[in-house]
């Protein structure tokens, strides 16, 4: 098994006191090493029901967030988060609140992502004039497709081809 915990700070820190125990060794280091590790145990415990826990509400939802991201992936150019909750039979509130809980981000970062992804690529490897790769990519405005672009990369989408074109 295998525990990620840099959001789970009881457990951290319970882990870090083990650790401290561990290598000064004072007095009795054994007894509370040992009680430090039960503590952990606990812990990893609690996580591991919350997450399965956080896993069967979304299998008994029927959302699937991987299913959701590869919606989102291939129809970027023209989605809305109306047109996506629609697609799943989902209130906007409840999308909303579905990809914030497994992405960390809202709707329009991730498809501003898919979109921003999808135009380097375009940019390295075809021959589409920019303006082709703006619309391609759902901006109907070259100006605002150069304006994002940059604040994603911090450099223009026409220094990026002559940077990374192969």
């Amino acid at each position: 098994m295998c525990f990620h915990l840099q959001n789970e700070k009881a457990a951290s820190d319970v882990l870090h006191e083990l650790i401290i125990e561990s290598v000064q060794k004072p007095d009795f280091h054994d007894i509370v090493m040992r009680l430090d590790f039960q503590k952990l145990l606990i812990h990893l415990a609690r996580i591991r029901q919350t997450r399965q826990a956080d896993k069967s509400e979304e299998e008994s939802s029927g959302l699937n967030i991987n299913d959701v991201l590869m919606y989102i992936q291939n129809n970027y150019k023209d989605i809305s988060l109306q047109s996506l909750s629609d697609h799943y039979s989902y209130t906007t509130r409840s999308m909303i609140r579905f990809l914030k809980k497994y992405t960390h981000q809202n709707f329009k970062d991730i498809v501003k992502e898919y979109k921003m992804l999808t135009a380097c690529d375009l940019l390295k490897n075809s021959s589409m004039t920019i303006d082709e790769i703006s619309l391609q990519t759902g901006y109907t405005e070259r100006g605002y497709f150069d304006k994002v672009f940059k604040q994603t990369f911090r450099i223009t989408p026409f220094d990026y081809r002559s940077k990374y074109r192969q």
